[in-house]
């Protein structure tokens, strides 16, 4: 009896220390550790910094759990009264996905509660990545906020000055995803002979964060602005700091043009990078010093460096969608598609040798008979055409604005009830039916051109000209537009509660009920 006793209070014990060091982080290794074990909870629809989704589970919501804690087993309720359990994660390859850890909601928000566990009171600096928007307390008090929907790059902004006291330190995080983004590259319609068929392809939206503790000013900073040679800020450029000819970290700049790398150790001499489209600059021979800021703004130029043709041995017939590789010093530095008349384009190389090839089956075949191709800074090499042997079998049909789509840039995709596919665009909307596009824009009474993203709110009948068969919503970066098939009604900060005019994405939770 005496023995089972014992036994029970032994397992109690485990029970409890592992309930108890559930999310704690020894902080032994300042810099050269990520924070890895926390207690997780979501999803809570929808996608938003704005609601205190805690409020259910204490009194005091985020700010107070900040301070006393979560637990695994812990309860709070959703908005639609789903009870969400709090669980143990510890982090993948330094990432909190929480895709992994608890679904892939397409519209929804998640927490992460952490312990940070120090001998004496310190001044340190977190290096944040996040797939999403994102806000983090620490000891009660919310210490960041951005609400800007940013993609992965680890260490990519850093929050300076957090004072950590001796002993544990309750670090919350509240991540917003970011909605499911496409473009000409990520669509693909296989016809397969019959419209009816079509098969959109769509890279699917990462939902997470990483966050790792830096000695105090030991990082460095390299921020700065993207820009096109008119001035314009371009948004969602992408960003590359390389060292040693090696990606280092990638980033995408926000909506205002703006990246940010923080490095540590900062030491070193990097080379910086910026494309969109067929833009894009090189700034080589950057020396940094640890602890450092440099403000360093980049103005992209027209950069296609090599472009040609991959035919079939006829010389006439085109090879679609077949990807084509730089490569340098023995290494792929850079890929490109062939479109629907077989052309391929290289943008925005660094200067240097490269070889040009294509696989095959057996093996590769290269361009020129594998004689490399000089690059130079502002120097254009046409007519890099090259045949190879039919390699696949069927066709992709892509679509641009020379086929009726209102712009080349898709921010969104709806399918709705009656099978039609409607895109989101920077030149407004366009609705395919399988034969034509049909556009919409403020003209037809749209709010702004600028569309973000779109939400159905139909009947199962779907959209009618009569306007019986429900809605469809419509995100802009001028306020939202409401179209019942006949009419655009449109909502703004000066005409409705609407509480800001550049509404990045919505959704429409069970109830109906429009976020």
């Amino acid at each position: 009896m005496t023995r089972q006793i014992f036994l029970i209070f032994t397992v109690l014990l485990i029970l409890i220390a592992q309930f108890s060091y559930a999310g704690v982080n020894d902080l032994s290794k300042i810099g050269e550790q990520y924070v890895k074990d926390w207690v997780i909870g979501g999803p809570f629809p929808p996608s938003t910094l704005d609601v205190d989704f805690l409020n259910s589970a204490v009194e005091g919501g985020e700010s107070k759990v900040a301070k006393i804690g979560l637990g695994v087993g812990d309860e709070a309720g959703t908005i639609e009264g789903r009870i969400v359990l709090f669980q143990q994660y510890i982090a993948k390859g330094n990432v909190v996905d929480f895709v992994d850890a608890i679904g892939s909601d397409e519209s929804a928000t998640a927490y992460a509660f952490g312990v940070l566990r120090t001998t004496q009171a310190r001044t340190v600096d977190f290096g944040l990545g996040v797939d999403g928007a994102i806000a983090i307390w620490v000891n009660g008090a919310r210490l960041y906020r951005n609400q800007t929907m940013q993609s992965m790059a680890f260490d990519s902004d850093l929050l300076r000055d957090v004072n950590l006291k001796s002993g544990d330190n309750y670090v919350l995080v509240k991540v917003a995803r970011r909605a499911s983004e496409f473009s000409l590259e990520d669509i693909e319609f296989n016809l397969g002979g019959r419209v009816s068929e079509i098969t959109v392809q769509s890279k699917s939206t990462p939902w997470g964060f990483a966050l790792r503790v830096l000695p105090h000013r030991q990082a460095t900073t390299v921020s700065g602005k993207i820009t096109g040679s008119d001035g314009t800020v371009l948004s969602k450029a992408k960003v590359h700091l390389n060292q040693d000819s090696k990606a280092q970290i990638e980033t995408t700049t926000d909506y205002d043009g703006k990246y940010e790398f923080i490095l540590f150790p900062g030491d070193g001499i990097y080379d910086l990078s910026a494309t969109r489209g067929n833009l894009g600059t090189w700034k080589t021979g950057i020396k940094v010093n640890k602890g450092n800021s440099y403000k360093i703004n980049l103005t992209l130029q027209e950069a296609v460096h090599i472009q040609g043709k991959v035919t079939m041995l006829d010389k006439k017939t085109p090879h679609v969608s077949t990807v084509i590789e730089a490569v340098s010093d023995g290494r792929v530095v850079a890929k490109a598609l062939s479109d629907e008349d077989g052309f391929y384009k290289f943008i925005n190389l660094k200067s240097g040798q490269y070889l040009i090839r294509s696989h095959v089956k057996g093996g590769k075949v290269y361009y020129n008979s594998g004689k490399k191709i000089s690059v130079q800074r502002n120097a254009k090499i046409r007519n890099a055409d090259f045949q190879f042997a039919p390699t696949k079998k069927g066709t992709w049909r892509r679509y641009s604005n020379l086929d009726g789509l209102a712009h080349r840039n898709v921010n969104d995709i709806y399918v709705s009830k009656n099978g039609a596919i409607w895109f989101a665009t920077e030149d407004g909307v366009s609705r395919y039916d399988g034969k034509y596009f049909d556009n919409f824009s403020k003209a037809d009474g749209l709010v702004s051109n600028l569309v973000w993203a779109i939400c159905g709110a139909e009947k199962e009948i779907g959209l009618q000209p009569d306007g019986s068969g429900g809605t469809i919503w419509f995100a802009t970066n001028q306020g939202i537009s409401r179209y019942d098939g006949r009419n655009f009604q449109n909502y703004t900060t000066e005409d409705s509660n609407l509480i800001g005019n550049n509404v990045l994405s919505a959704h429409r939770a069970k109830n109906g009920n429009l976020w």
